[in-house]
């Protein structure tokens, strides 16, 4: 059996996951956050569209 991506790992390799938390921490857009990160919320949107 041989290995391949699926179409959500090819979307998410289009944007580098240390770039996205660098654009995250320079926004500070996770300082109210609890428990829903930035990142899961982007992996939310991407998966259900």
């Amino acid at each position: 059996m041989s290995h391949y991506n699926t179409i959500m790992h090819q979307l998410l390799t289009l944007i580098p996951r240390h770039q996205f938390e660098k654009l995250v921490d320079g926004l500070d857009t996770d300082r109210y956050v609890k428990t829903f990160t930035t990142t899961t919320i982007d992996l939310c949107l991407n998966a259900f569209p």
